[in-house]
């Protein structure tokens, strides 16, 4: 999960070079110098993945193939996938960002306050990028490497929910400013 994260911050960088000539209104503050990364951020994504996202992962796949146990192949994927997106992607969306929050030293409120900033577009992302992956994974993959292949695609999606937390801090710093 971290390297989604640096990566993601590099593609942040990148996309802020682009919109803007000035190099000195790209550098994240108190992180001038060649290492632009937010280390503090990283470390966040990093132990959310350790602590919270990799183990609920496999935890959920374990319980996804002991509760689904239809025999017909198309029958058992779509099974999956509803309990995957309706049950799993709901929970484990919020848990992201409430663990994040804590891991800021946010209180009650910030985590509410963040939860409503980014829970539900999250959640309509998930919805819109694991259904595809998820056919593979429930319909192709062997179930020993269903949840490598998550791993894999988590660096994108990790990416992309990293980049919504740090947008919901800039607009948060944004408005302690004014």
């Amino acid at each position: 999960m971290a390297v989604s994260d640096v990566l993601c911050q590099r593609l942040e960088r990148s996309r802020a070079h682009d919109d803007d000539d000035d190099d000195d209104d790209n550098v994240l503050p108190g992180r001038e110098g060649s290492s632009n990364n937010d280390w503090r951020r990283t470390g966040h994504v990093a132990v959310t993945g350790f602590t919270m996202s990799g183990p609920i992962s496999h935890g959920w796949y374990a319980l996804l193939e002991a509760v689904v146990s239809i025999q017909d192949r198309r029958l058992g994927v779509a099974a999956r996938m509803v309990l995957d997106a309706f049950v799993f992607s709901p929970v484990t969306v919020a848990a992201y960002f409430i663990w994040r929050a804590v891991l800021e030293g946010e209180g009650p409120g910030g985590i509410a306050s963040k939860l409503r900033a980014n829970w539900t577009d999250a959640l309509a992302a998930s919805l819109t990028f694991w259904p595809l992956a998820n056919i593979i994974n429930f319909g192709f993959v062997p179930v020993e490497l269903r949840v490598l292949y998550n791993n894999m695609l988590s660096l994108f999606w990790t990416g992309y929910l990293s980049h919504m937390n740090a947008t919901h801090m800039k607009k948060k710093g944004n408005a302690l400013v004014q």
